[in-house]
């Protein structure tokens, strides 16, 4: 066995590889996992009708001329008429949205035997507590 001694410490170009693969992996796993939870969001509300014209690219926005204002509105409005227990809104052609509007079917997502978020506290004064808090028994 022969060892090498560097002379002149470590080559800059070594330092510069070494630390920039372990950001480039993190940067492809942190897109990865971006695109797998738009992929996810798009196959679930894929599963909703949308009540609305739909664009490839544009989704339902092309009808509210880009802003959430008045003509939002009506397109919800409309949408909630032909659809009245749940209807997917699209903002791009790959971005949707799932609005639940009948008490039925928000009754039977809350009695769902699933984790409930953090986001179910806020809710709770106004839901009451057996909706959140006791887990279902089937529905």
């Amino acid at each position: 066995l022969q060892l090498v001694i560097m002379k002149g410490g470590v080559d800059p170009m070594d330092v510069a590889v070494a630390l920039s693969v372990p950001v480039f992996a993190y940067v492809v796993f942190a897109v990865a996992k971006f695109l797998w939870k738009v992929w996810r969001d798009f196959c679930f509300a894929r599963q909703f009708p949308s009540a609305v014209p739909y664009h490839w690219l544009y989704g339902n926005m092309h009808l509210t001329e880009g802003y959430f204002g008045e003509k939002y509105l009506s397109v919800i409005r409309d949408s909630v008429a032909k659809q009245p227990r749940a209807h997917a809104f699209w903002i791009a052609g790959f971005i949707g949205g799932v609005s639940l509007t009948h008490p039925d079917t928000i009754k039977q997502l809350l009695k769902a035997s699933t984790k409930k978020s953090q986001d179910y506290d806020d809710l709770r004064p106004w839901l009451g507590k057996r909706c959140t808090a006791t887990p279902s028994n089937g529905l």
